[in-house]
């Protein structure tokens, strides 16, 4: 792969990768023009690239993500034509797991974190009574409280209401682990568990 990044640079174009996951990272602001024309010659020496490697460029799996909130100069003539269809920009993407959409908002993100997490909990639920408090700490940072954890940089701004969302699973956490009521106050049994607060996580 190392060869690929001297070939995507000669047009201007950052890129990132993680082993087979190669992202192009391209202003659409500054020049228009000029960064059409980057995308379509470093995307065709991409293509041509990866033909001489026996492998192929699939535009059916490659994904486009507009990233802002002005309308951007994107349209199927950005792709170069021989390489097949355009890929449509799309409303999220994943960069390593972590869901990003157009607004960088981490909506989508905290919905799918909110859902798995909530999923996990309702199955630890059943067997947490058989187990002892400090085994349930483990297995909660485990499958649980680590995904509050992962990329959480990212959301570093993002609204108190989305983050109350996250303090939610933190706080049930807390409670499953602690075998505690609902009701009780939860700010006390964050600091027994050594927890940070989600926002202070964060910043952390």
């Amino acid at each position: 792969m190392s060869p690929l990044a001297n070939i995507v640079r000669k047009h201007d174009i950052i890129i990132t990768s993680y082993a087979d996951d190669t992202q192009l990272i391209l202003s659409l602001t500054k020049d228009p023009a000029s960064a059409k024309t980057n995308l379509q010659e470093g995307v065709k020496d991409v293509a041509d690239w990866m033909r001489l490697s026996r492998l192929k460029l699939n535009s059916e799996k490659t994904e486009v993500l507009i990233l802002g909130n002005t309308p951007s100069a994107w349209d199927d003539s950005w792709w170069p034509t021989a390489l097949g269809t355009a890929p449509t920009p799309t409303d999220h993407a994943r960069n390593l797991g972590f869901i990003l959409d157009p607004l960088l908002t981490m909506t989508k993100q905290v919905n799918a974190v909110s859902s798995a997490c909530f999923l996990t909990l309702r199955m630890l639920r059943k067997i947490f009574r058989w187990i002892p408090a400090d085994t349930r700490k483990t297995v909660t940072h485990a499958l649980v409280t680590s995904r509050l954890d992962y990329g959480n940089t990212l959301y570093a701004g993002t609204t108190a209401k989305l983050q109350n969302r996250l303090q939610r699973i933190q706080n049930t956490s807390a409670r499953l682990i602690l075998d505690i009521p609902r009701s009780s106050h939860i700010s006390a049994h964050l600091r027994h568990l050594h927890w940070l607060p989600v926002s202070k996580r964060i910043t952390f």
